[in-house]
């Protein structure tokens, strides 16, 4: 979309400029790309109800016990309780968003849009370390793997969730 200004001056033309160089730039953000390994975040995040596990590939699900090895046809699994770490950041994320936009005016970004694209990026950085920041409270310890069931080891290969999701949580140029 273009726009010109109708009124005549050194402010006018000034404002032009902005708009022009502002359209002529892709859009300008950053995200944060959550690949498949994380897929825990959303349970952690909303929560998973109880339900009954039976076995797939044999009569017999088998896991570790007290006196070894336990065999059961099914087991009542808990669930997971919602932990809502990325919601109770929210408000600071937000606010780290606006302080970060602040800079980007400060350091001339109205008259460069990469400005505030970098802006921008360091706003998701600032978001991503306050989700970090949320697991290291909400989520705690490490779980170690089991090298004789290996598919018990869980999605976190004995690191904790915050380490975990600070590793593979990316930020990218939300133009892409």
């Amino acid at each position: 979309m273009r726009f010109k200004i109708g009124v005549r001056g050194q402010f006018a033309q000034r404002l032009q400029d902005r708009i022009e160089k502002w359209a002529a730039t892709n859009k300008v953000s950053a995200r944060l790309r959550i690949p498949k390994e994380l897929e825990w975040v959303y349970w952690q995040e909303y929560g998973v109800p109880g339900h009954t596990i039976l076995p797939v590939e044999s009569k017999m699900l088998a896991f570790p016990g007290e006196g070894g090895t336990e065999l059961r046809d099914q087991v009542e699994w808990p669930g997971v309780k919602p932990h809502h770490t990325i919601l109770n950041a929210m408000d600071e994320i937000a606010d780290a968003a606006r302080e970060h936009l602040v800079q980007a005016m400060n350091r001339g970004g109205a008259d460069d849009p990469e400005i505030v694209k970098e802006e921008m990026a360091q706003a998701v950085e600032t978001a991503k370390a306050l989700i970090v920041s949320g697991y290291e409270r909400d989520l705690p310890g490490t779980r170690p793997d089991n090298a004789e069931y290996p598919k018990q080891s869980g999605k976190l290969h004995g690191e904790t969730a915050a380490s975990v999701f600070d590793e593979l949580a990316e930020v990218v140029d939300g133009s892409e």
